[in-house]
């Protein structure tokens, strides 16, 4: 069995899965079994020796129950107005988060491992919007908006539709633009248009710009 137990299945020793390419997420794993120095995924056993693993030493212990901090941004629940929710579910009131998406940025290299990469803009009142760019959020103005549709129509991402039809496709990877058109979210990729791409560079600079932000 390996070190490590990925998202997909795998088990591997390595630090990158051979299945998918994610990097190996070493806080899963119980460090050390006193008795015959295993290395493995959380359980309550070693599946080696069979050691509880309430015997482990203090400092893996305190590792493997480390509390998972509190969001410094999310949606806001429509419900009860809880802020900093980043689940589908409100942690005050259990109703519905409703995710208001502006719009979406994705990527994915086929590189050595392969990399995937997303950011999502998402509406939270009329002076932020929620910035999720893989596992982080942070609020940034809506002064944005109006730019970011500049740079919508500048490379011709709203006319996706004519684009979508060319199915040109590129080698190594490819890049998506999506936005908001009022009733759903509507774009196009660098499978299609390298315009896609320049789009894509200069929407991400946009929302991850350091004067964007609100602390």
């Amino acid at each position: 069995m390996g070190k490590f137990q990925c998202s997909c299945g795998t088990s591997f020793d390595s630090n990158f899965c051979p299945n998918c390419g994610a990097a190996a997420k070493k806080d899963i794993t119980v460090v050390h079994c006193e008795r015959c120095g295993y290395e493995g995924p959380k359980s309550n056993f070693c599946p080696n020796c069979g050691i509880l693993i309430s015997d482990l030493k203090s400092d893996d212990k305190e590792k493997a129950t480390e509390p998972t901090p509190a969001p410094t941004a999310g949606a806001k629940c429509k419900n009860c107005g809880a802020e900093k929710q980043v689940g589908s579910k409100c942690s005050v009131c259990a109703a519905d988060i409703v995710w208001e998406q502006l719009f979406a940025l994705s990527e994915f290299a086929s590189c050595m491992p392969p990399r995937n990469s997303s950011l999502g803009v998402y509406k939270v009142d009329d002076k932020r919007l929620l910035v999720k760019e893989d596992d982080r959020y942070f609020y940034i103005t809506t002064d944005v908006i109006e730019p970011a549709m500049e740079i919508i129509r500048k490379y011709e991402i709203d006319k996706w539709e004519e684009l979508n039809k060319s199915h040109n496709g590129f080698m190594g990877g490819c890049q998506y633009v999506n936005y908001f058109d009022g009733e759903k979210l509507v774009g196009t990729s660098t499978n299609n248009t390298i315009n896609a791409g320049r789009a894509y560079s200069e929407l991400f600079s946009l929302f991850t710009a350091k004067e964007n932000r609100i602390e």
